[in-house]
């Protein structure tokens, strides 16, 4: 096949119209071009000097790991001085991506809270355009392509010219992702003798320990945001944090802000993305129909003597507990899903509880071998590593019996205490960089227990540990969509993270840090803190709205096309943002 080739030069983000006459030149040395070769985007660039596949994979791709994969792509050639370098664009650091495709596509544009993206335009003439290719382009993932055809009536393509395609939030590489609010696109970065900072502009009505705080730099603990509120006020010279004008540039030390708030360059935001972006390729892509052959392995956090938080006489235990019943219930009721617990009421089972205020008992215990109840205080690290002792033993056993490995789910329940300004769900998902370690005892009170025997530690390669936050994440992606579309109270900030912040310590929960199930998630279910919360939970129809909400999202996770045939229908479809039957 012949190759066709059209080359754009990539420079600023939105190219003049006379732009295009750069398609039929070659790239000087370092200067790198956009350009379509058998219908696939690629990044072409000519080799400084003494330049090999290696450093190039180092210099466009992040590492060195894919130089085998670059030379493929050039026919196996050497590196030869004043031949181009063809780099597939799904090898490219973030940023490389984002300038190739709006160097050839410069009409697409963040629109109506996604990516906006029009076929047939003239520097990419020659690219192939398919729901698939444009997945693969703005998602990072070819099987987002049928769910992309389908959110945009359209069929899998090629798609003719001046076809409008719009790429969802929650699909879209985080490079592409408009700012979850205008405030986002405002930060600017500065200098002086203290450091580097990060300069935002209050807006009308909003706080410092909310809009600042909380927004940037991903803390929730109360305490903490207050202290860091604080600070920042007398970093930014803000005498009384209660009277600040509309406007004030409130100064963020750097070393506050997530990696994604961080400046374009600096290299831990370029290492999360690439990171996010390696990840969001991992994709479950197996299919079950009203969830046939799924196994949900469901826990609840604390129970017995740890009723966990407690706020107004509502411990998290109970609430945490109902909800995991409840979504028992209707997987077991009205889906073909197997279900497994971790913990059980010794007294009332799985029995749903329809009072608005859960009294306190401590009949719960945890299905080990032998049943462990936690009856001291000083246990309750022990009863968190039990769960995923159980767990794991579930998910191996499983496995034995020929169970796909993408069909095992494993989701605990709970509920936290947070800064009281904070309201909604929060989903937590295993990050890659959090898991590097090996966990597990060989204390006499942990080999107690036949779970614990059967494997008493755990570790994971990076490989393992990148699929599954890539998998993780999209479950949790589906889950918050599933409750923003039926208008359940979601966390403002990054509803779904991959790590807790606390105290300058970053770390990822037991439960799901040392789960091998790899679609893992740690659901908190609001924030027991804020009064609102509280309100909610003491609503029987609320919890019973979570439970369909997640029952929702698996049936969408694994492209299940209909509601359950029993249950609150009406609930459950708008979950599913289908029409009812």
């Amino acid at each position: 096949m012949p190759r066709c080739l059209a080359t754009l030069a990539l420079g600023a983000l939105w190219l003049a119209p006379a732009a295009a006459a750069a398609a039929s030149r070659t790239p000087r040395a370092g200067e790198p071009l956009a350009a379509c070769v058998d219908g696939r985007p690629f990044l072409l660039v000519k080799p400084r000097n003494g330049e090999g596949y290696a450093l190039l994979a180092q210099r466009f791709a992040g590492s060195d790991r894919d130089w085998r994969r670059i030379r493929e792509a050039n026919d196996g050639r050497q590196v030869q001085n004043g031949r181009a370098v063809r780099i597939p664009l799904e090898l490219l650091l973030p940023e490389h991506r984002l300038q190739v495709l709006t160097s050839l596509f410069p009409e697409d544009a963040a629109r109506d809270g996604g990516w906006s993206h029009l076929t047939g335009q003239r520097p990419a003439r020659r690219c192939r355009e398919t729901a698939e290719d444009v997945a693969v382009w703005f998602t990072g993932v070819a099987t987002r392509g049928p769910e992309l055809a389908r959110r945009n009536n359209l069929g899998p393509g090629p798609f003719p010219a001046g076809t409008r395609v719009q790429v969802p939030r929650d699909l879209l590489l985080p490079i592409f992702a408009p700012p979850e609010s205008e405030a986002e696109s405002t930060l600017a970065y500065g200098k002086d003798d203290a450091g580097e900072y990060a300069v935002y502009r209050l807006r009308a009505g909003e706080a410092l320990y909310s809009s600042v705080v909380i927004r940037f730099s991903g803390r929730l603990d109360a305490e903490e945001v207050n202290e860091l509120a604080a600070d920042v006020a007398r970093c930014s010279g803000i005498a009384d944090v209660r009277d600040i004008p509309v406007g004030f540039p409130v100064k963020i030390p750097l070393d506050l802000l997530l990696p994604q708030f961080l400046p374009p360059a600096h290299p831990d935001r370029i290492a999360y993305e690439a990171g996010r972006l390696e990840a969001s390729q991992h994709q479950v892509q197996v299919t079950a129909p009203r969830l046939q052959g799924v196994h949900v392995i469901l826990d609840a956090g604390h129970g017995g003597i740890d009723v966990g938080t407690t706020h107004d006489g509502m411990d998290e235990d109970e609430y945490a507990y109902d909800v995991l019943c409840r979504v028992k219930r209707l997987l077991d009721r009205d889906t073909a899903a197997m279900t497994l617990t971790t913990i059980e009421d010794k007294v009332t089972h799985y029995t749903v509880r329809d009072e608005a205020r859960l009294a306190r008992d401590r009949n719960e215990q945890i299905r080990t071998t032998p049943p462990h109840v936690p009856r001291d205080p000083g246990e309750r690290a022990l009863g968190v590593n039990l769960r995923w002792y159980l767990s794991n033993s579930f998910y191996r056993r499983l496995v034995d019996r020929g169970v796909d490995a993408n069909k095992i789910v494993f989701i605990s329940f709970h509920a936290d205490s947070l800064h009281p300004s904070i309201q909604g769900v929060m989903v937590y998902v295993p990050g890659e960089e959090f898991r590097s370690g090996r966990y597990g005892s060989s204390r006499a009170d942990y080999a107690a227990f036949a779970e614990v025997r059967e494997q008493e530690f755990v570790s994971f390669g990076r490989d393992v540990r990148v699929h599954s936050e890539g998998v993780s994440r999209q479950l949790a992606d589906v889950l918050i969509g599933a409750y923003q579309r039926m208008q359940m109270p979601v966390h403002n900030y990054q509803p779904v993270r991959d790590r807790i912040i606390r105290r300058r310590q970053t770390w990822v929960p037991a439960v799901i840090r040392c789960s091998e199930v790899p679609v893992s998630l740690l659901i908190e279910l609001g924030n027991l803190n804020n009064e609102g919360d509280r309100k909610h939970f003491r609503d029987p129809a609320f919890r019973e709205r979570l439970a369909q909400g997640l029952v929702a999202a698996l049936m969408r996770f694994y492209d299940g096309a209909d509601a359950p045939p029993g249950g609150d229908q009406k609930a459950v479809v708008h979950a599913l943002g289908s029409a009812a039957p």
